[in-house]
């Protein structure tokens, strides 16, 4: 949970297989980084590419109790699909954000 002045804006939810990076089961993220656990893992587990999605939906029921929220207030819901140097999934992230409280920006490029 992320909150804003007191204020719960998003909700995430982090899936990553133990098996790329066994310190991630004993690891206090409240002090941790989550890219620096995973860099130093052995062999170091380097996030290069992510696939990301947004799209917008209604509440949940569990969303309307702990954002405190009533059933119309649209929500964002992001899902992150990252991948290491071997183009091997190391993380899944779903996010719920109040969409009345986040907004969503991008660059778009043909860089190479």
């Amino acid at each position: 949970m992320r909150f804003l002045d007191d204020l719960l804006v998003v909700l995430e939810c982090n899936r990553l297989p133990l098996a790329a990076c066994p310190a991630l089961a004993e690891t206090d993220f409240n002090i941790a980084s989550l890219y620096a656990t995973l860099r130093a893992a052995d062999p170091p587990q380097l996030p290069r590419v992510a696939d990301y999605s947004v799209e917008a939906r209604h509440p949940k029921p569990r969303e309307i109790e702990l954002f405190k929220i009533g059933d119309t207030i649209p929500m964002l819901v992001a899902t992150q699909l990252t991948f290491n140097q071997a183009d091997r999934p190391i993380e899944l992230t779903i996010q719920v954000y109040r969409g009345d409280c986040y907004r969503f920006r991008a660059s778009i490029t043909n860089r190479p």
